[in-house]
């Protein structure tokens, strides 16, 4: 009896087959980061290569923190070197300046990856009060969040739209009260509304 694979079901099996006679071991991270210069640019690569390992070895993916358009960059050029692995950037709408990568195995349908941030709607009376992007910024990070979970800041009229990482969008919801004095209102909304 003969079974005939795909050829998605081909190279998958492969993969599994070369996973565990080589293992992570065979992947050669000095050179994958090799290029890179600084600190800063040395501990994204890092970040970029355990997601890569962890989502490799796991056959799941992996969510970094939120990385600036640099940070991406040096993200997407120490990942570009991993044929095992690829990646999607998710900020929220289409033109958003920071995003968080999702680093997935090659096999992998990416039809089931969810979109790993939350896109909250803060309004209040701001009438009175002239506030700027980093009046709305400072309150998140006053909730005692971090800024690598924070994406784009969008000020509107009535208040902001402000991209979060996912696993922190109902602490938000719970705990952002205020911006300056003027107490607001936080809801989630749909990315498209952005």
């Amino acid at each position: 009896m003969f079974f005939r694979l795909s050829s998605d079901e081909c190279r998958k099996s492969l993969l599994v087959a070369v996973k565990s006679e080589l293992g992570w071991d065979y992947v050669d991270k000095q050179k994958l980061l090799s290029h890179l210069q600084g600190e800063n640019e040395e501990a994204v690569g890092r970040i970029v290569v355990e997601a890569a390992r962890l989502a490799w070895e796991t056959n799941r993916s992996q969510v970094t923190d939120f990385f600036d358009p640099y940070e991406q960059r040096v993200a997407k050029s120490v990942l570009s070197g991993i044929p095992e692995v690829a990646y999607l950037a998710f900020g929220g709408y289409r033109k958003a300046e920071r995003a968080r990568l999702v680093v997935y195995p090659q096999f992998y349908l990416t039809e089931t990856i969810d979109s790993p941030v939350r896109v909250l709607d803060v309004s209040g009376n701001f009438d009175f009060v002239n506030t700027k992007h980093g009046d709305f910024l400072g309150a998140v990070l006053g909730v005692g969040i971090k800024r690598e979970k924070v994406g784009d800041v969008i000020v509107t009229d009535r208040g902001c739209q402000v991209v979060v990482a996912e696993e922190i969008a109902d602490y938000l919801l719970q705990h952002w009260e205020r911006v300056h004095q003027v107490p607001v209102t936080v809801v989630v909304i749909d990315e498209e509304q952005v």
